[in-house]
């Protein structure tokens, strides 16, 4: 029941439900008439530092139309409360089944608002289905918006009353309760929560837990209608000693999805990726349809073109033998003495008149 006031706004007297931290109600603001959404927190369940300074960072960042917009705030004073646009969709606990493109399309637009979120410094610390408003576009798409955010195990708190929705938490938040949120750690905490949030969506059940999840559901039966909390310890064991996933959509299982969701529900954190804006890209890479291959061009036809007979070897010509040259002998020149002895014999060789003393002699 509505048990306090907020200057500018009429609160409905029944509340729209009521979490782990505080409670919803629907309203109007006088300036306008239109519908908003009032969340009263309760201050022993949130670290009013942490939910001021996520508030201030969502107010300073643009808009993006995957989150609920803000309106305003107060923590600094009770009542504590924040001011947000009334949704008019459903959340994701409605019921409604999704095949495996309508999820595809969910996570793809949720990926891109919790990266949004994270480039500007807002973490959420507590994204679950019951956060998540869902929308059929007017091309038959599905997309999504998230609200609620820096509420829940995140920061110094109290006490918190966990419910089933710490099912989506990974064990790493669960054993520090939120406290541990800075250098990075609430990043991973919210992809890990994507990661069950989407295992979820594929396959109709958590990720992990389910053994402590029926411990429970047998405790609530004899306690006879009593509230059973959630114990955080008992339920982070459980999950660590879970962890191999098993996919029951055969679709998801056999899809580029699959090893994304996979490295968001990584039990070691540093195998987790950094945050959800690396999930984004993640995703969008695996929605890309890829290029059509460029045709090869056509090779041209090679005609082949008989070769011509091969000529005929030429017929070896005979070889001719040399002619003998019969040479002159060079006419003897008769220099110096030999030419003085060749006048006194009156012209005759040295041979010649041998032959004549020769027969002069016979």
């Amino acid at each position: 029941m509505k048990n306090f006031h907020i200057e500018g706004y009429h609160l409905e007297e029944e509340s729209l439900g009521k979490g782990c931290c505080g409670e919803v109600f629907r309203a109007k603001r006088e300036s306008d008439g239109g519908d908003y959404v009032v969340k009263r927190y309760n201050p022993m369940s949130i670290d009013r530092r942490v939910v001021e300074d996520m508030m201030e960072r969502q107010l300073r960042a643009p808009d993006h139309p995957g989150i609920v917009p803000l309106v305003e705030f107060r923590i600094s004073s009770p009542p504590y409360y924040t001011v947000t646009k009334f949704e008019r969709n459903k959340t994701l606990l409605d019921g409604k089944k999704f095949d495996y493109t309508q999820a595809s399309e969910l996570l793809l637009s949720l990926s891109k608002a919790l990266g949004h979120a994270h480039n500007y410094g807002l973490v959420h610390g507590n994204f679950h289905p019951g956060n998540v408003f869902y929308r059929l576009e007017d091309d038959l798409s599905f997309s999504a918006r998230v609200g609620d955010f820096a509420a829940g195990m995140i920061g110094d708190v109290h006490y918190i009353d966990l419910d089933e929705s710490a099912c989506f938490s990974s064990p790493d938040q669960l054993l520090c309760l939120g406290a541990d949120y800075k250098f990075g750690n609430a990043e991973k905490w919210d992809v890990y929560r994507f990661g069950s949030v989407a295992y979820w969506l594929l396959n109709g059940r958590f990720p992990r837990g389910e053994s402590y999840r029926l411990a429970r559901a047998r405790a609530l039966v004899e306690s006879g209608g009593r509230p059973v909390p959630v114990d955080p310890y008992a339920l982070a064991e459980a999950m660590q000693n879970e962890e191999e996933l098993q996919w029951l959509d055969r679709e998801s299982a056999d899809s580029p999805i699959r090893e994304i969701v996979e490295k968001c529900l990584q039990l070691d954190t540093k195998l987790r990726p950094l945050d959800m804006e690396e999930v984004r890209l993640e995703f969008e890479a695996a929605g890309k349809v890829p290029d059509e291959p460029v045709p090869d061009e056509p090779v041209p036809e090679i005609r082949l073109v008989p070769e011509p007979d091969p000529e005929p070897e030429p017929e070896p010509i005979p070889e001719v033998e040399p002619a003998v040259v019969h040479e002159e002998p060079e006419p003897q020149r008769i220099t110096g003495n030999r030419l003085i002895r060749w006048f006194r014999s009156g012209g005759r060789s040295e041979k010649s008149r041998s032959v004549h003393r020769h027969a002069d002699s016979g």
